[in-house]
C-alpha cells in the first residue's frame, strides 16, 4: 500500500516535467534540409553536383532546418492548443499537465489519504493493542511471580509449624512413654512387694504353724509323762476356758 502510494506521487510529480522537457517534432523544413544534405554528399562523382548540391543544403535546407526547427524547440508551450505537426508548438499546454497533476492530487487525497490514513490507524491500533497485551501479560506474569513468591513463603511456614508440631508430638509421645514405663514399673514394683510381703507372711504362717505344731506335740509329750489323768483334764478344762475368754492371748502364747 506504501509502495503504490509512493509510486503515485513520483509519477504526478515527474509527468509536468517531462511534458515540458519533451523534444518538439521536426517541421517539414528540416526534413527537407537533411534531404538536401544527403543529396550533396550521394553524388561525390560529379564536382559542379558535389558542389551545388552540397551548398545547396547547407545554405538553404541545412539553414532552414537549423533555423526553424530548433527555434520552435526551444519555447515552452504553458497555454496555448495551437500545437501538433505544422504548428507553432509541438507539445500540449503545460497547464493541461498541471490540470492533469492536480487532478491525480484531488484523486490521491480522495482514495489513497484516506486509505492512509485507515492503514496507519489500523497500525496505530495493532501497536496499541500490542504494547497493551504485553503490559498485560507483564502485569499477569508479576501478579503470578508474586502469587508464588507468596506460597513459597506460605509452605516455608507451613513446613516450620509442622515441624513445630512434629516436635512437640515427638515431645509428647516420649512423655507419654517415659510416664507410661515409670507407672508401669511403678505398678511391677508394687506387685513385686505385694508378691514379696505375701509370700513372706505365708512362710512366716507356715513357720508360725509348725512352731505351735511342735510346741503343742511337746507339750503334749509333757504332760502325757508327768501330768496325772485328772490334773489334765483340769489342765484341759483351764485351756478351754481360756481360749473362750482370750483367744488371741491363747494363739499368742505359743508363738
Amino acid at each position: 500500500m506504501t509502495r503504490m502510494l509512493a509510486l503515485l506521487f513520483a509519477l504526478a510529480l515527474t509527468a509536468p516535467v517531462a511534458l515540458a522537457e519533451a523534444p518538439a517534432e521536426a517541421p517539414p523544413g528540416e526534413a527537407h534540409g537533411q534531404a538536401g544534405h544527403g543529396d550533396g554528399h550521394g553524388q561525390p562523382a560529379a564536382a559542379g553536383a558535389h558542389g551545388g548540391g552540397h551548398g545547396d543544403a547547407h545554405g538553404g535546407g541545412h539553414g532552414d532546418a537549423h533555423g526553424g526547427g530548433h527555434g520552435g524547440a526551444g519555447a515552452v508551450n504553458f497555454a496555448s492548443f495551437d500545437y501538433g505537426e505544422g504548428k507553432a508548438h509541438a507539445n500540449p499546454p503545460l497547464v493541461l499537465a498541471l490540470i492533469n497533476f492536480g487532478l491525480l492530487l484531488a484523486l490521491l487525497g480522495w482514495k489513497a489519504v484516506p486509505a492512509l490514513r485507515d492503514y496507519w490507524a489500523k497500525k496505530s491500533d495493532g501497536i496499541k493493542n500490542g504494547l497493551e497485551e504485553g503490559t498485560r501479560l507483564r502485569k499477569e506474569a508479576e501478579a503470578k511471580l508474586e502469587e508464588y513468591t507468596q506460597r513459597i513463603k506460605d509452605v516455608d511456614a507451613e513446613v516450620e509449624d509442622l515441624i513445630k508440631d512434629i516436635r512437640a508430638e515427638a515431645e509428647a509421645e516420649k512423655e507419654r512413654i517415659l510416664a507410661e514405663a515409670k507407672a508401669q514399673a511403678e505398678a511391677t514394683r508394687k506387685a513385686a512387694d505385694e508378691r514379696i510381703a505375701a509370700e513372706i507372711q505365708e512362710a512366716r504362717t507356715d513357720i508360725e504353724r509348725e512352731v505351735v505344731a511342735k510346741a503343742v506335740a511337746a507339750a503334749e509329750k509333757l504332760l502325757t509323762e508327768k501330768v496325772g489323768p485328772q490334773d489334765h483334764q483340769h489342765l484341759v478344762t483351764g485351756f478351754i476356758d481360756s481360749l473362750g475368754d482370750s483367744p488371741s492371748t491363747t494363739s499368742g502364747g505359743p508363738a
